[in-house]
């Protein structure tokens, strides 16, 4: 009986080994990691972070690597031809169609279906109407805050929801906060109110997003300067060039030069001040390297190999 087993076994053997081998081999192939698409480059006059690890002067970026600047910024050219420069101090995850920014300020120009997302935003700079590239500077200040400086060319901003709040004119910039969850609805806006085939409509001064304003005596405000507060109605019907329903609980007249703070989707935006370095110097045709790309090492900096940036987490 024993050497019946032992004569199964062998028989045996040179069938199931194989198999055995091919499994091994398929879960080994399956584990292995597959390399990313390469959709550009990275290159900076000093020592930066790709992915963790510390790079000197260039490196090849891969579908959602991170890049992680110190004292200079690093400039980058991607395949489709999208060119962004991330300033000093800012950390940043990049992928062929979007760049999440998690810290500090990037600049960005000819914008090919490409756009940027943080604190639950969604950037998008626009084609400018007579042709030509499209250029922005995004940054993030403090930890709730996100500036939008429109250079050339529109630039719109959406919330989490997919709401548009915000469409930022080219030499324009404003700064957003997005607002607590139980507050997403809230409204306030401030604009002339006019009236088309029966329908109110007010364009918001601040964001210059039209909306259809919904409520109790309207018309005795058309042609006038009001400050609307009310709620964002989701399920109303809204008309072709007003995406939004506002239901207002309080309309009333404002002064035209007065500022304001306007609420949207739930996002709170203001104007911010122009900074001197909002619109680095560059090609005015678009071509040669990104705007922001140091010409060599900063003044004063010691001969030697760079050193590692200090300060740089993992």
């Amino acid at each position: 009986m024993k050497l019946s087993k032992a004569l199964i076994v062998m028989v045996a053997l040179p069938v199931v080994l194989p198999v055995v081998l091919d499994m091994m081999t398929a879960v080994g192939n399956a584990a292995t990691p597959v390399p990313g698409k390469v959709i550009g480059r990275v290159v900076s006059g000093d020592a930066f972070r790709l992915n963790g690890d510390t790079v000197i002067s260039n490196g090849t970026l891969l579908d959602g690597a991170v890049i992680e600047t110190a004292r200079t910024p690093s400039s980058v050219q991607l395949s489709s031809g999208t060119r962004l420069s991330l300033s000093p101090a800012s950390r940043a995850r990049v992928y062929a169609d979007r760049m999440v920014l998690e810290n500090g300020e990037t600049y960005i120009e000819n914008v090919v279906e490409f756009h940027l997302e943080a604190l639950g935003l969604v950037v998008r700079p626009e084609g400018r109407s007579g042709g030509g590239s499209s250029r922005a500077r995004i940054g993030i200040e403090g930890s709730t805050r996100l500036r939008v400086a429109a250079l050339a060319g529109t630039v719109r901003v959406w919330n989490a929801r997919g709401v548009l709040v915000a469409n930022v004119a080219p030499g324009s910039a404003l700064a957003f906060e997005p607002q607590p969850a139980a507050s997403a609805a809230a409204t306030r806006i401030t604009g002339t109110l006019t009236e088309q085939r029966g329908h109110f409509m007010l364009t918001d001064r601040v964001t210059r997003v039209t909306v259809e304003i919904k409520g109790q005596r309207l018309a005795a405000y058309v042609g006038q300067v009001v400050g609307v507060t009310g709620a964002a109605n989701a399920a109303a019907p809204s008309v072709a060039n007003a995406p939004q329903v506002i239901a207002a609980n309080q309309v009333q007249p404002t002064a035209a030069g007065a500022s304001a703070v306007a609420v949207v989707g739930g996002v709170s935006a203001v104007e911010s001040r122009a900074k001197p370095d909002d619109d680095p110097p560059g090609p005015p045709d678009g071509k040669g390297p990104p705007p922001g790309r140091p010409k060599g090492p900063p003044p004063g900096r010691p001969k030697g190999p760079p050193e590692t940036p200090p300060g740089l987490s993992r």
